[in-house]
């Protein structure tokens, strides 16, 4: 159950997500024949793939958006799974965090690549798995509540999810390890660094899969994105490889 607290400062761009799903509909509804292919409940891995493409490519987006990232060589990306069945809510969780190692930001610039990253998601046609998502409170977009805000803390790499009286069973595995490339027209491509994913050790995708960045300089933006924002005074310059205090370094990949 180890979790590790919430910075203000020199963290990564991540994203975690989090939905019901309606596994009834996802077996039985014919739009969504196409990432339903499994027998019994659950969330097949069809389905979770089908999600992370589709937000993968607006979070891509809206960081190119605000730090210009279009043939720069791609953004490395880490992909962590605890989707399962959740007891607290007696329900099949989609359960996901996307980090960005390689992009330092600070709680404000976060909060604006997250509003960012919702408008592009809202923008996009809506994808027919979308129906088997379930929104829980009333008032604020389907997007608004996936993608969750700030917390106080986050569960490590390797650990369970904690419920209200007994453990999820549900840990935040390592899935897989992209880099996501931006063109100047059309969409991102994802290309699968297996040789590096093969190589990468537990302490290595515990530092992947961390909120803190190692580099302790916000990323710099876009010139014209700067006051957008909110940018702290004097950062302008790229993410330093350096670790902090606490040894959570990023892997020499």
């Amino acid at each position: 159950f180890l979790r590790e607290p919430h910075r203000e400062q020199y963290m990564k761009v991540f994203m975690c997500f989090e939905a019901a799903i309606d596994t009834v509909q996802l077996a039985g509804n014919q739009a969504c024949q196409q990432v339903a292919s499994h027998e019994g409940p659950g969330i097949p891995d069809t389905f979770k793939w089908e999600f992370l493409h589709f937000v993968l490519r607006c979070l891509t987006k809206a960081v190119e958006d605000i730090f210009g990232i279009e043939n720069d060589g791609g953004v490395l990306t880490a992909v962590f799974d605890s989707s399962g069945y959740s007891q607290d809510s007696a329900s099949w969780l989609l359960s996901l965090r996307i980090c960005l190692p390689n992009i330092v930001v600070w709680q404000a610039t976060l909060s604006s690549v997250r509003a960012k990253f919702i408008e592009r998601l809202a923008a996009e046609p809506a994808p027919q798995w979308r129906t088997v998502l379930k929104a829980n409170e009333q008032g604020t977009s389907l997007w608004e509540q996936i993608v969750l805000d700030s917390q106080t803390s986050y569960p490590l790499v390797y650990c369970d999810v904690a419920g209200s009286l007994l453990p999820e069973s549900r840990p935040l595995l390592p899935v897989t390890l992209l880099l996501v490339r931006v063109p100047i027209a059309g969409n991102p491509s994802f290309e699968e660094q297996v040789d590096i994913k093969k190589r990468l050790t537990v302490v290595e995708w515990c530092r992947l899969g961390s909120t803190w960045a190692a580099g302790n300089h916000h990323t710099p933006f876009l010139p014209e994105r700067a006051p957008a924002v909110g940018q702290p005074s004097g950062v302008q310059e790229a993410a330093s490889s350096q670790p902090p205090d606490m040894a959570r370094a990023q892997p020499s990949i």
